[in-house]
């Protein structure tokens, strides 16, 4: 720095002569010390007169000194960095210090770097010496976060495969599912939803740098309520006799319904009522659908069982005129390989029997009146005896009388 000397003379005669340093030379020089410099001067005057010797000495201020360092230099998208700062020396305080934007800073000092760069520091003293100092920072780049699931919508236990398609750099992911159960760590999870609702679903993605991205998707996952089939039946035993039986629906959230009786009939009401053709095991299904869709199954078995019904008439007439002109037996739950039927006179002497009997048509091989001689029977009263098992193994006898009138 260049700095100007001056001296001033006082008395003697004009013009007068300027000595610096022993050499002739102007009132006012001009010095660039580089260390500290003691300079010397006196003056002559137009008689040669000659003034006492001054001097002075120019003092070098040190050199600026500034340390600037930051607590880290490395860091991850929106995260601050601090920076501490020393200045020193020169021509001593105050120092006035700023950043790369020209702001007025002081120590310590928080940053946010936008991006990777390098912050500059500058610290200025009385003299206008400045020292800089610069600090480099670099920022990690964002992990990406994207995922798609397979399916958004559905019915209870709904199940769904999340896949994260971005590039695998050693991320590592953290699912929040949005239904208050377990977290997951896979990159491609899969989750079941056993309760109805509507999700958000989170994905938080660390890089091998530490820096995080969170993906939130609101509302991602619908899941429907699943019904609940459930019916009861009256009556509760069911017979040939009593074939009608009622249905009662006691399921949940139902708006359509799907019944099934086994026998390849089916309806749509929610309580219906149904007779059942025939003896026999018949599985029942109930489908019970909802508004969204979703579906639940009952089933159940109904046993229609049989039972053993028996008639016999008390009179006939064997005219042959059509009307009334076989004696046979009708019933149900009977038997034919057990059948058996036997006419007897007053004796006591069988005049006819068989072992036949067609359920379908139990005319067919009834007593027509005649005896075994093939000779119809006199007008009176017979007895008769009719022996047979129904479909369980259980023997019945039957006894009656008959009366041939004409």
């Amino acid at each position: 720095e260049t700095k100007p000397l001056t001296i001033y003379p006082v008395g003697g005669s004009f013009p007068y002569e300027y000595y610096w340093n022993g050499a002739l030379s102007g009132p006012t020089i001009s010095v660039t010390p580089s260390q500290n410099t003691t300079y010397t001067a006196y003056i002559k005057d137009s008689h040669g007169c000659q003034s006492q010797t001054v001097s002075t000495t120019v003092s070098i201020h040190p050199p600026m000194q500034l340390t600037a360092s930051a607590n880290t230099d490395s860091i991850c998208p929106s995260e601050p960095v601090l920076i501490s700062f020393t200045a020193s020396q020169g021509a001593g305080a105050p120092y006035v210090v700023t950043g790369s934007d020209g702001n007025i800073i002081s120590s310590p000092y928080l940053y946010y770097p936008p991006y990777s760069t390098s912050y500059v520091v500058t610290a200025t003293d009385v003299c206008n010496q400045t020292a800089i100092v610069e600090i480099p920072l670099f920022v990690y780049p964002l992990p990406p976060n994207a995922f798609l699931p397979d399916s958004v919508y559905g019915c209870q236990p709904f199940t769904v495969h999340f896949n994260e398609i971005s590039p695998d750099f050693g991320q590592t992911y953290v699912w929040d599912f949005g239904d208050n159960t377990n977290l997951s760590l896979a990159k491609n999870p899969t989750h079941t939803y056993q309760s109805p609702g509507v999700f958000d679903v989170t994905l938080t993605v660390t890089s091998v740098d530490g820096c995080k991205t969170v993906n939130v998707v609101d509302s991602l996952i619908t899941v429907n309520p699943t019904p609940n089939a459930l019916f009861t039946y009256d009556p509760s035993i069911v017979s040939v006799l009593k074939p009608l039986v009622s249905f009662n629906n006691l399921s949940t959230y139902g708006y359509e319904y799907i019944w099934s009786f086994g026998t390849g009939d089916s309806s749509s009401l929610q309580n219906p009522v149904y007779r059942f053709p025939d003896v026999g095991i018949y599985p029942i299904g109930l489908i019970v659908i909802t508004e969204y869709g979703c579906r639940d199954t009952a089933y159940a078995s109904i046993m229609v069982r049989d039972e053993v019904t028996f008639y016999a008439p008390t009179a006939f007439s064997p005219d042959n005129d059509g009307t009334n002109d076989i004696f046979y037996v009708s019933g149900h739950g009977i038997d034919p390989a057990t059948f058996y039927l036997a006419i007897y006179d007053r004796f006591g002497q069988i005049i006819w029997e068989t072992n036949k009997w067609d359920p379908h048509n139990p005319e067919m091989y009834g007593w027509d009146g005649k005896h075994k001689s093939k000779n119809i029977v006199p007008i009176g009263t017979y007895t008769w005896i009719c022996t047979f098992n129904d479909f369980r193994g259980g023997l019945y006898e039957k006894a009656g009388t008959v009366t041939v009138i004409w």
